[in-house]
């Protein structure tokens, strides 16, 4: 996934003025870069699960993190039978 073609968010985050290395879970066109992205390379992940694993990211790395250890993070979650009771509230609180 990493190897794959980011021009198209580069672009973008280069026009902002921001590190294309790094995810900000602030702008909402990333995340849904990312959802695509992850969907790309994982057709039966759902969406909800892709949304609940990059709140996890979110909440247990930050708001800024550096791309390739926000997926790392996010495929691991994903991989992971389930999240944890004590994750999915915080999701809940969040209402992400």
């Amino acid at each position: 996934m990493l190897l794959d073609d980011w021009s198209e968010y580069d672009n973008k985050k280069t026009r902002a003025n921001q590190d294309v290395f790094y995810v900000d879970f602030s702008n909402q066109w990333e995340v849904e870069y990312i959802i695509e992205k992850i969907k790309k390379f994982n057709p039966n992940t759902s969406s909800g699960q892709i949304i609940d694993a990059i709140t996890a990211c979110y909440l247990k790395l930050s708001n800024l993190i550096h791309r390739k250890e926000c997926l790392e993070y996010i495929m691991h979650i994903i991989e992971k039978p389930s999240i944890s009771k004590s994750t999915k509230s915080k999701i809940k609180a969040q209402n992400l």
